[in-house]
């Protein structure tokens, strides 16, 4: 879609220059992914979760000790 908007030339350069990216369109389109991208998080992290919510988030049977039992020591070079 073509529009015209006016954008602070500073800021825009200043995003093109951190992300490397090369053209203003894919600057602007970037820039509007990201703003969505924090907006859907930030409505995200302000939903109360309920305390049935908070237990059912991990598997009563997970048992990270027993899991960490079982693993194989790293040898040298990095393999087990």
């Amino acid at each position: 879609m073509k529009m015209t908007v006016e954008i602070d030339e500073k800021k825009l350069s200043s995003l093109m220059k951190l992300t490397g990216i090369t053209t203003k369109t894919r600057a602007l389109n970037y820039a509007v992914s990201a703003a969505e991208r924090n907006a859907r998080r930030d409505k995200l992290l302000s939903t109360p979760l309920a305390l049935k919510d908070l237990q059912s988030a991990i598997d009563p049977r997970y048992d990270l000790g027993e899991l960490r039992a079982h693993e194989k020591p790293v040898g040298k070079g990095g393999k087990k």
